[in-house]
């Protein structure tokens, strides 16, 4: 018989012979495979054991992740933390105020006890003594100077102020009274005493005592305003020769006696002749005395007047809700559809039936924008001089409540207001890139002290809001359509190349005029904003041309020159075409008192002889000669492209007062000319926050005016 194992009918076919000690060996191995087996087995399980449990673990700890809080909830919390940590701070400092101020208390009361004035104490124990009739004796203090202290007649022991009797005790208040006002008018002069009604407790003895007094020390100078509502007292007074006054007393009015008419005398007749009768007498009237009228006061019934107050707030809640910050067209058109037109109709509603109403029309707004534009809304309304971006900024920040922002200190405010504007989310809140500065968060801060509740922005109105119709008088009309007219001739004498000699008029200084220059203001800023956000490549606009042909020539040059510039790349920040208030070194004040002379554009300014727009702006610092650098300057930014307001400023202030004299320049020594004035005082107030000049700017200046003049060569 054979084996049936593989390695036997190997060994078989082979002919070879397996030994035993072989077969041996491979029970062996198998036996230990066998182990080896039961071994990875037993391990297997409990690897299982394991894995079913940390598959429990898993899922426990999914159940637990689903239960906890969100990334919203942790920053929600968060910003509560850094809230309740902001009252901290804020009660720990009023807690140090208080500590200080108990402290100084504490002080004040000790000297106060250390403090002998026995002036006003004999003086009251003089009047005290009088007014008691000798009952009373002396008030003076105790020893540890904490309270007072009266001996009487008939107590050997001196008795306290609560000890004595009701009438005795009001005595005693009144001789204090009049001790501390008679020392005091000594040394500081005489204020009036007023007193109301000291005789409830007295005896007729005692108040004609007190009458007598206050009568003495109203003849050696005090005034005294004594009021009572008791007849008895009232004649006291009336006894010693005392001013009375009744309040409510109408005079009775006088009666009006008929004149008194003299009977017309009777006449006998005569049987044969008659005499002729005498004119009947004319009555004679008695005199009539006069009729003394009473005072009769007639208040007609006015409606309140929405009270007006000095702070500017920028926003109304009469006002649209398009004056929101941020708000885009399809948002407006969606609350105009659900009826909701002014801030008072945003501020009067819930976000859910804001919500409600927008779904039913059709629209979707989501609800944190609607919470977010009314939160602007609100603290825009509430807070005076904040403006719309800033408040948009501080709810996007966090700060959603008036409350909160009049309870935060500065530092924490600027703290938390440039960690959100540094962050991806706050990041389009930056002005022109730069964070708040620390004088933001304290006017802030400042004014949220002085914030209004919303029933009073309904109620009130700031003076500098009040409605056009209102503020628009009759004169101001007429000045308005004076000033338009004025507008009409400039113009029309600019077109046919007249002399600009126009009369200068007196400028209004009145809230109303301020917040029309402020709004025309706003108006040419955003303007001059949308002309410099215009894509490079864009043809500038040519100036106003003229009946003479070298205008128009000029004209037809500057267009071409503007285009070949603009096709390389560069770009314009001033032609002659841009408003004055564009041209550097010019300012809104400046420039409204140019335009008043006729300078409107840039053109006016380059063609206007420095002496005549001088003369006829007439203010000290307006000069001839600051002019002429004004010319400069603007001639010098029209001429070379990509050149800044304090640019051409710094160059002018340096000696290069032309693209000519540019381009001859040397990159290095310009810059060591323009070095110095750029680390003085006069350069740091040309270039205020912007970035100094370095080599490679002054190179890029040299470069732009070769190009210009390729290009206007060309």
């Amino acid at each position: 018989q054979h084996c049936s194992h593989v390695i036997h009918q190997s060994a078989s076919v082979s002919g070879g012979i397996v030994s035993t000690a072989t077969i041996q060996e491979l029970e062996s191995r198998l036996l230990q495979l066998r182990a080896e087996r039961a071994r990875l087995l037993a391990t297997r399980g409990t690897q299982e054991e394991t894995l079913h449990a940390r598959r429990a673990m898993l899922e426990r700890l999914r159940a637990e992740l689903a239960n906890a809080a969100t990334l919203e909830q942790i920053d929600h919390l968060r910003f509560q933390i850094a809230s309740l940590d902001a009252q901290t701070e804020l009660m720990e400092e009023r807690l140090h105020q208080l500590n200080e101020a108990e402290a100084s208390l504490k002080v004040t009361i000790t000297r106060l006890k250390q403090r002998v004035d026995p002036e006003v104490l004999n003086l009251a124990s003089s009047y005290v003594r009088r007014l008691t009739q000798d009952e009373c004796t002396r008030i003076f203090g105790d020893e540890a100077r904490t309270r007072l202290l009266v001996q009487t007649r008939h107590q050997a022991e001196p008795m306290t102020i609560s000890q004595l009797s009701r009438g005795t005790r009001d005595q005693v208040a009144l001789a204090l009274r009049l001790a501390l006002i008679r020392t005091r008018s000594r040394r500081f002069g005489h204020v009036p005493l007023v007193l109301d009604d000291v005789f409830i407790t007295s005896d007729d003895v005692r108040a004609s005592e007190v009458a007598r007094l206050l009568t003495e020390l109203a003849e050696e100078g005090q005034q005294i305003l004594f009021f009572t509502c008791q007849h008895d007292v009232r004649d006291v007074f009336r006894r010693f020769g005392a001013d009375i006054r009744t309040f409510g007393q109408v005079p009775e009015p006088a009666v009006v006696h008929e004149p008194i008419m003299v009977p017309e005398p009777a006449v006998a007749p005569e049987p044969v002749f008659v005499a002729p009768v005498p004119p009947a007498p004319k009555p004679i009237p008695m005199p009539v005395p006069a009729v003394v009228q009473p005072l009769i006061v007639h208040v007609e019934h006015q409606d309140q007047p929405v009270s007006a107050h000095n702070w500017l707030y920028y926003l109304e809640m009469d006002h649209s809700i398009e004056d929101l910050y941020g708000i885009s067209r399809r948002e407006v058109e969606a609350l105009h559809a659900a009826e909701v037109r002014t801030i008072a109709d945003l501020t009067d509603l819930s976000i859910g039936e804001l919500d409600r109403r927008i779904q039913l029309k059709g629209h979707l707004i989501s609800a944190s924008r609607l919470n977010a534009l009314r939160g602007q809304a609100e603290l825009t309304c509430r807070i005076p001089m904040l403006r719309r971006s800033d408040a948009a900024l501080l709810y996007a920040a966090g700060i959603q409540c008036v409350t909160e922002l009049s309870r935060l200190r500065p530092e924490t405010l600027y703290d938390r207001i440039t960690e959100f504007q540094r962050s991806a989310a706050g990041r389009p809140f930056r002005r022109n890139g730069r964070l708040i500065d620390r004088q933001q968060a304290i006017n802030w801060s400042r004014w949220g002290q002085y914030s209004r509740s919303l029933s009073e922005a309904r109620s009130s109105r700031s003076r500098f809001a009040q409605p056009r119709a209102e503020r628009l008088t009759e004169g101001e009309g007429r000045s308005r359509r004076e000033q338009r007219s004025r507008s009409q001739r400039i113009r029309q004498r600019r077109r046919n190349g007249e002399a600009l000699t126009v009369a200068r008029r007196r400028i209004e200084n009145s809230p109303e005029t301020r917040m029309r220059r402020a709004r025309r203001l706003a108006r040419r800023r955003r303007m001059l904003h949308r002309e410099k956000s215009t894509p490079r490549g864009t043809v500038l606009r040519q100036s106003a041309s003229g009946n003479g042909g070298s205008t128009g020539s000029r004209s037809a040059m500057e267009r071409h020159v503007s285009q070949s510039v603009s096709g390389s790349g560069l770009r314009y920040y001033l032609t002659r075409s841009s408003d004055i208030e564009a041209a550097p070194s010019i300012g809104p004040r400046t420039a409204e008192l140019l335009r008043e002379v006729g300078v409107i554009t840039v053109e006016d300014l380059l063609r206007g002889s420095p002496s005549r727009i001088a003369e006829q702006v007439a203010r000290p610092r307006i000069t001839e000669k600051v002019i002429s650098l004004w010319q400069k300057q603007s001639q010098l930014m029209c001429d070379v492209p990509e050149l800044r307001g304090h640019d051409a400023q710094i160059l002018v202030a340096c000696g290069i007062e032309s693209r000519e004299e540019l381009i001859h320049q040397n990159p290095n020594d310009l810059f060591h000319i323009v070095e110095p004035l750029a680390n003085s005082k006069e350069g740091e107030r040309i270039i205020r926050n912007g970035k100094k000049p370095d080599l490679a700017e002054v190179t890029d200046w040299i470069s732009w005016a070769r190009q210009s003049s390729a290009q206007r060569a060309a």
